[in-house]
């Protein structure tokens, strides 16, 4: 059975209009009541496109995207917030959302009158809040301040109080947004038990993270959001890797572009010359932007300079995507047999064995005098990948082999 159908969903917006909560509608008019010259933008935009799917009782259901993708739309759809342009979506069962921290919160009342307010919001009777009351201060560790008004508490007691109301509705459906992000990791972990709990005994839950190791060991099924639309349905392990291998894309087309970007500003900077090029070649001396873990990487580059250098030296660098420096090669005049450069030329250097990690890293090429004080021309070029089967991603910079024994 189906807690959840969404068949062919649409939702058009305009430029400069956020209707996405009851309080974007309220601020909007009162904007429009105080200046009547705010108006919004002509131009309409489709925030979510032709989104269909389903979902069973008892099943935990994670929406990932990237910000602007949609999630918060289609989330605020289901928790009949916003109703959709086109297409419908039924919802069977008592239904509970976490939203923003403040929703369904009188910032004038005590904890205490917000377990009814906001459990009565979410159609429990005063009777059922009565007989669950001790439950949900029990559960948000809010101890004596349950008597003290909520805007007076911190972000993470309304995300606690809030989230233990909605969890004591028993609802059949519960969609959770990032609102428990801003609680300790304790409470984070309380609040996933609770969730578990309560899809075992059938309540359908919807959950919408950035938190891509929660969405992973806490959902059994995973959709991912892209523009507006839904472009994968499955198992998280793969949706989480196809997001993370988009994320990575995506800030490899925007280094990259940074990188065209500089080129004008290092042509500016740097008066003494200026690299013409900075390529990559494999083992197999294959001009290449992705190489297979310790491959060798030969970093070729030409250099032109306005005026003579004396004794030059050159300095390359292999820098990881978050700009740690992984590895470094220094070039020499005596290398070269070149106690002054006064023209253009090509240079090669080989990095062997770099034992570089799966990832993404960049090349920075310098060029320096015999001072060594600082750069006379300096780029950043040659975004490219070390990839490998065997070896997973890692936050460390190289890999090692590594031999364990247990002594007798």
């Amino acid at each position: 059975m189906y807690s959840i159908e969404v068949d062919h969903i649409w939702k058009k917006f305009k430029k400069g209009e956020s209707f996405t909560t009851l309080r974007d509608h309220i601020d909007y008019f009162l904007k429009r009541s105080l200046d009547a010259n705010y108006v919004l933008a002509k131009k309409e935009f489709w925030a979510v496109e032709n989104i269909s799917f389903k979902a069973r009782k008892g099943e935990i259901l994670g929406i990932i995207g990237a910000n602007g993708a949609g999630k918060s739309t289609l989330f605020n759809i289901l928790a009949g917030i916003v109703m959709p342009t086109q297409g419908s979506f039924k919802i069977h069962g008592k239904l509970a959302a976490l939203i923003e921290l403040t929703a369904g919160f009188h910032p004038d009342f005590t904890g205490r009158k917000n377990v009814y307010f906001n459990g009565a919001i979410l159609g429990m009777t005063r009777k059922e809040i009565d007989r669950k009351f001790d439950d949900i201060v029990k559960f948000s560790e809010i101890g004596d301040f349950i008597d003290t008004p909520v805007k007076r508490y911190s972000s993470g007691m309304y995300a606690r109080l809030g989230f233990a109301i909605a969890a004591h509705v028993n609802p059949e459906v519960l969609l959770v947004d990032e609102v428990l992000s801003v609680g300790d990791i304790k409470f984070q972990h309380k609040c996933m038990k609770k969730m578990k709990d309560l899809a075992k005994k059938g309540t359908t839950i919807i959950f919408v993270s950035h938190n891509l190791a929660a969405v992973q060991s806490f959902c059994k099924r995973v959709i991912l959001l892209e523009r507006g639309r839904m472009v994968e349905d499955s198992d998280p392990e793969e949706v989480i890797a196809l997001y993370q291998q988009k994320v990575l894309d995506s800030e490899i087309k925007d280094l990259q572009e940074s990188f065209e970007d500089e080129d004008e500003q290092e042509s500016k900077e740097y008066c003494s010359g200026q690299f013409n090029f900075v390529e990559l070649y494999s083992s197999h001396n294959k001009k290449t932007d992705v190489f297979e873990f310790n491959e060798s990487i030969t970093v070729r580059f030409n250099v032109q300079v306005y005026q003579p250098v004396e004794r030059p030296i050159f300095f390359v660098e292999i820098v990881r995507l978050d700009g740690v420096v992984c590895c470094e090669a220094v070039g020499k005049a005596q290398e070269f047999s070149l106690d002054v450069f006064d023209q253009q030329g090509t240079f090669n250097v080989c990095f062997s064995n770099t034992h570089l990690m799966p990832g993404v890293y960049f090349t920075r090429v310098s060029l320096w005098d015999e001072k060594f004080l600082t750069p006379l021309i300096m780029a950043s070029r040659s975004v490219f990948k070390v990839e490998s089967e065997e070896i997973d991603h890692s936050e460390s910079v190289f890999h090692s082999q590594t031999a364990w024994e247990k002594e007798p």
